[in-house]
């Protein structure tokens, strides 16, 4: 669970700058409304933990035991959402080549980022003794470095 937090939050500033420290449930005043009504639509009996940055609302929550991170824009429509998965659902080409291209690095984590109509994207953080990095995989099985961590 830690390591899917961690990667949110870097990732997520591709969206906002990343702000859990409220931790509190949303109460409709500090974002849009249908953000709430899509939310409770798509995830009912589900509650969260929110928080309103600048034009985007973000929702931290658990979904059929799966820790889950989702966004939403300024209107309250969903941009995307965060999971983790198994390296084994990487595209095929994309799990060959990090482990030809990452020799004695350890696959730490694996997520998927799936926007509205969109491929899902996934993150995999690899780790050796001296580096580690957080590699983006698209759906074609292209992999490259999306940030560097040491």
């Amino acid at each position: 669970m830690k390591s899917l937090f961690t990667l949110v939050v870097v990732v997520a500033s591709a969206f906002t700058q990343p702000a859990l420290a409220a931790n509190k449930m949303f109460d409709g005043k500090t974002a849009k409304a249908k953000a709430t009504a899509n939310f409770v639509s798509t995830y009912q009996g589900t509650d969260g933990i929110w928080d309103a940055n600048g034009n985007t609302t973000e929702v931290l929550f658990f979904w059929h035991n799966q820790l889950m991170d989702a966004y939403y824009d300024a209107n309250g429509d969903l941009i995307g959402t965060f999971h983790n998965v198994d390296a084994s659902a990487l595209p095929a080409a994309a799990l060959k080549q990090i482990n030809s291209d990452y020799k004695g690095y350890e696959i730490k984590s694996t997520s998927v980022m799936e926007k509205d109509g969109q491929a899902p994207v996934y993150y995999v953080t690899v780790q050796s003794p001296a580096r580690m990095f957080i590699l983006e995989v698209n759906k074609a099985g292209e992999v490259n470095v999306y940030k560097t961590l040491r």
